[in-house]
């Protein structure tokens, strides 16, 4: 009523306006994500992730080249890979040279696992042949489901990163990828 005018005079010693169950329920557009992973990560390598970023805008050089980030569970070690392209030629070599080099690092901790998202540069004839031979499990995540992969959230976590560094260092665009992988060493 003291809202509408009705009333001269009310004074409201407290007021809250706490939506009611219902309301939240009703302004939510996603469900929440699962904050815990079904399954234990219990070593280095045991579960890898990888995704394709597009930092670099096209007005900046012309043309967008893709970055393959790579993220191991376990420690959160990650790592780029800049690419010409994102084509399965392109993205196969660097995927195969990181765990051909993670696997050297950590001789009694093979990779076990790969996930990505469907993109058909990851879900290629030839890569899942050589997981196989390997003995490396591949899991693409399902449509709609990035929240699953932790690149996701690290590509946000580097673009504002490296838009903060050249921002500050007062370096233009160009210098993007030089501020991605100081980002990533950071």
């Amino acid at each position: 009523m003291v809202d509408r005018d009705l009333v001269d005079g009310m004074m409201l010693r407290q007021r809250s306006f706490d939506d009611c169950e219902a309301c939240h329920m009703g302004k939510e557009w996603k469900p929440a994500a699962k904050k815990k992973l079904d399954r234990e990560i219990e070593r280095k390598n045991q579960v890898i992730f990888a995704d394709l970023l597009f930092p670099e805008p096209k007005k900046a050089t012309g043309n967008q080249k893709p970055v393959l980030v790579i993220i191991d569970d376990y420690t959160r070690y990650t790592t780029v890979y800049p690419l010409k392209s994102k084509e399965a030629s392109e993205v196969n070599p660097a995927m195969q040279r990181y765990i051909e080099w993670a696997d050297r690092q950590f001789p009694d901790f093979d990779v076990k696992k790969v996930i990505t998202d469907g993109g058909r540069e990851f879900t290629n004839d030839k890569m899942t042949k050589w997981y196989l031979k390997k003995g490396i499990e591949f899991l693409p995540n399902p449509p709609k489901s990035s929240h699953l992969n932790p690149c996701e959230r690290v590509h946000q976590t580097l673009i504002h990163m490296l838009k903060a560094m050249l921002s500050t260092a007062g370096l233009p665009m160009s210098f993007w990828m030089h501020a991605l992988k100081m980002a990533v060493y950071v």
